[in-house]
């Protein structure tokens, strides 16, 4: 019994290494139809977007155009994760700051050339803040090193997320902080930027207190660290990451949002995620 578990265990092994070089070679010789079907997709589905209300703990699939206008208190936060080089095919959501959790980049193209490309379309968009955090797609990220990329994003009026650089920062009356980390789930995964084994030490560092807790990365994959983030409780998580488990989830008193916008074949379909929440400061 134990050698037949054995036995589909490595089939099914080499059929996901198998299928994964399938599809990375696809979209490295063939990423011009995958961004023709990505530009299809987001022109007929513009403006449709997932919608969290972070105080009243609600959200719901509806349109750009329905939604009321924020109050006087209120910041609207547009919100994108796993973009993996797709970002100029995407519709964005208006709001007053835009946060993108990680993975602009991908394996097939994560270079100096396209991080130039993925700043100069984030200086394009009327966002007055925008925030960005890396992830396990972003090499270029973590061998430019913190203060580096800060330096790119800057004159693009982007701040790069990372605790290297400063704790917690404020944006729109909001004290948000965030890490580019993730969880190595996945022995076969050759995308390893920014991800610590479980029970790295730089785990067991409470994030600081805030109010948006920005991670590529849920916290969940590491008992240490999802502790610290609910001994910290942000009324906010914003992660993506893990592409089949895109939505909104609710635990003790926080508000966790997976904004992957890739599916798990890097078709960018999801929704982009507009939230709105109090301002802890005027």
């Amino acid at each position: 019994m134990a050698c037949g578990g054995r036995f589909w265990a490595d089939l099914a092994k080499g059929s996901y290494r198998k299928l994964r070089h399938i599809n990375y070679d696809f979209l490295s010789q063939w990423s011009w139809l995958h961004k023709l079907f990505t530009a299809c997709f987001n022109w007929f589905r513009a403006g449709c977007v997932l919608y969290v209300d972070v105080d009243a703990g609600e959200w719901k699939y509806t349109r750009e155009s329905a939604l009321r206008k924020p109050g006087p208190n209120t910041t609207r936060l547009a919100v994108v994760s796993d973009t993996h080089l797709y970002h100029r095919q995407l519709w964005i959501p208006a709001g007053d700051v835009l946060i993108h959790a990680g993975d602009c980049l991908a394996e097939w193209g994560n270079g100096v050339k396209e991080l130039e490309d993925f700043a100069a379309w984030l200086h394009a968009l009327p966002h007055r803040e925008k925030l960005v955090t890396g992830g396990n797609h972003d090499k270029a990220f973590e061998d430019l090193g913190p203060e580096r990329m800060a330096q790119i994003l800057a004159p693009c009026g982007v701040r790069y997320l990372h605790p290297d650089l400063c704790a917690s920062r404020d944006a729109g009356g909001l004290v948000v902080a965030g890490c580019p980390w993730s969880i190595r789930v996945n022995p076969m995964s050759v995308n390893r930027a920014f991800q610590p084994t479980a029970d790295d030490e730089r785990l067991s560092i409470p994030p600081p207190h805030c109010d948006v807790l920005v991670t590529h990365g849920p916290s969940m994959a590491s008992p240490v660290w999802h502790a610290n983030v609910r001994d910290r409780r942000p009324r906010l998580h914003l992660f993506g990451h893990e592409h089949d488990k895109y939505g909104v989830t609710f635990e003790d008193g926080i508000v966790q949002v997976n904004a992957a916008l890739c599916n798990d074949f890097f078709c960018a379909v999801r929704r982009p995620v507009v939230v709105d929440i109090l301002r802890s400061r005027q």
